[in-house]
C-alpha cells in the first residue's frame, strides 16, 4: 500500500513538472504580465505606445528653425487632439514589417504592434499654427513595455 503511494506522488510530481511549463507557455501566449499578475487590455496598450510618443515627441528641441513644437502633456490630451490615433496590429501576419513570431508570443517578449497616428503641432513666431501628421509603429510586450519603435 505505500509503494503504491509513493507511486502516485511521484506520478503527481512528475505531471507537475511536465503541465507547468506547458500553462506558462499557453499564458505568455495570451499576453500575461507577470509583474501585474493579469493581461493588459486592449486600451492599455495603446495607452503604452501613446505614453512613449509622447516622451519621445517631448525630447525633441522645443523651438527649432522658427517655430515652437507644441508637446502633449497627457495620454488625454493626445487622445483628444487624435481621437482615432491608434489600432492594435501584429497578430499573427497582419503586422507590419512583421507579425509577431509564435516563438516570441510563447516566451512573452513580444506581444503586438501599435499604430500610432498623431499631429505634430507646431507655433510660427507670428502665431500662426500648423500640423504635421506622423506616424509610426511600437512593438510592444506583455507588460506593455515598448521594445522597438
Amino acid at each position: 500500500m505505500r509503494r503504491r503511494n509513493l507511486r502516485y506522488v511521484l506520478l503527481a510530481v512528475l505531471v507537475t513538472i511536465l503541465v507547468w511549463p506547458l500553462y506558462s507557455v499557453y499564458r505568455n501566449y495570451n499576453g500575461y504580465c507577470s509583474k501585474i499578475g493579469r493581461s493588459l487590455t486592449e486600451s492599455e496598450l495603446i495607452d503604452a505606445a501613446i505614453l512613449d510618443t509622447i516622451r519621445s515627441n517631448n525630447a525633441q528641441p522645443i523651438t527649432e528653425k522658427g517655430y515652437t513644437l507644441i508637446h502633449y502633456g497627457s495620454i488625454e490630451s493626445f487622445r483628444r487632439a487624435n481621437p482615432d490615433c491608434c489600432q492594435i496590429r501584429g497578430y499573427m501576419g497582419d503586422g507590419p514589417p512583421y507579425a509577431v513570431e509564435f516563438i516570441n508570443r510563447i516566451l512573452g517578449t513580444e506581444r503586438t504592434w501599435v499604430t500610432v497616428r498623431w499631429k505634430m503641432r507646431f507655433i510660427y513666431p507670428d502665431g500662426s499654427r500648423e500640423d504635421s501628421e506622423k506616424g509610426n509603429y511600437k512593438y510592444l510586450d506583455n507588460c506593455g513595455t515598448v521594445v522597438e519603435g
